[in-house]
């Protein structure tokens, strides 16, 4: 599968059969899962029926893309998406959420079997603009993030 998110509050689902060379295009409407446009998506690497997502609204959502619903909303009152090109991300093995706050610097990793809060990491100066998780570093764990003025943060 391959997704992609659009202002306009809706997840198009894209299924390639290579067997076949047919393409399935099915639209996700979403509005009801956010109050603002989103502005990132990913799917869960471990679960292809859920996807994260991340929206103008400052909620992150897992959601179940066969239902449409949203299984947890992440949030914390110093976490905020107040860019349309805002990223969240899962770890490699779809136990966790990293995303920067716009606002802060902060770094905020959430639990999604709960959808608690584990921990916040200060570290940049401006807001978070990219972030990505990877299998690397010296736990096997490694964040890697970078704010508007340019500096780049590796977590491990």
């Amino acid at each position: 599968f391959l997704v992609s998110a659009f202002v306009c509050k809706m997840l198009p689902r894209l299924e390639v059969n290579a067997r076949s060379l047919t393409l399935t295009l099915t639209l996700i409407y979403i509005a009801a899962i956010h109050a603002g446009g989103i502005t990132s998506v990913q799917f869960n690497p471990t679960n292809g029926t859920q996807v994260l997502t991340n929206a103008m609204d400052s909620c992150l959502k897992i959601v179940d893309i066969r239902t449409c619903t949203a299984i947890h909303t992440l949030r914390h009152p110093e976490f905020q998406t107040s860019q349309t090109w805002s990223k969240s991300v899962l770890s490699p093995d779809g136990r966790y959420v990293a995303a920067g706050s716009s606002s802060n610097g902060s770094i905020f990793v959430w639990d999604i079997s709960d959808g608690s809060l584990i921990r916040k990491l200060p570290g940049h100066t401006s807001g978070v603009c990219g972030i990505d998780w990877s299998r690397g570093g010296s736990s096997g764990q490694q964040v890697a993030s970078i704010d508007r003025k340019g500096s780049l943060i590796l977590w491990a």
